[in-house]
């Protein structure tokens, strides 16, 4: 035996009494040890399935990551001759002061319209999509 056991078994002796002495007084070491034994099995499972649950979890996570599923070939060919480039901008535009027919103009195509209120002051209302 090793020094944790031999220690382990001189505290079971010292608070467990022998099964000579008063049984009625609580469980047996034996029962004390099955206890002992069927919670260490359990512990012991658990690790077990929790670890192979882990590496299952793992290894899916590893195939959704690495494995793609790859285009039908006539997906390819369609993708590929629908791809165009991008126009490029237009310039910018530099406005100092603009007066309400410049900006419903730069405004065109969108809906908008200026609202005078009664005391004067003046709202731009644009409709987005």
């Amino acid at each position: 035996m090793n020094s944790k056991l031999k220690s382990m078994q001189r505290l079971l002796d010292d608070v467990v009494t022998p099964e000579s002495d008063c049984g009625h007084l609580g469980p047996n070491r034996a029962t004390i040890l099955e206890m002992v034994s069927h919670e260490q099995g359990r512990r012991r499972r658990t690790r077990r399935c929790l670890g192979a649950a882990a590496g299952v979890g793992f290894c899916a996570m590893l195939a959704l990551l690495f494995i793609r599923p790859s285009p039908l070939p006539q997906e390819t060919s369609t993708m590929l001759s629908t791809v165009q480039t991008a126009p490029s901008p237009p310039p910018p535009l530099t406005i100092r002061e603009v007066d309400d027919k410049q900006l419903l103009e730069l405004l065109k195509g969108t809906p908008a319209a200026l609202m005078e209120w009664p005391d004067g002051k003046r709202t731009l209302l644009v409709m987005g999509r």
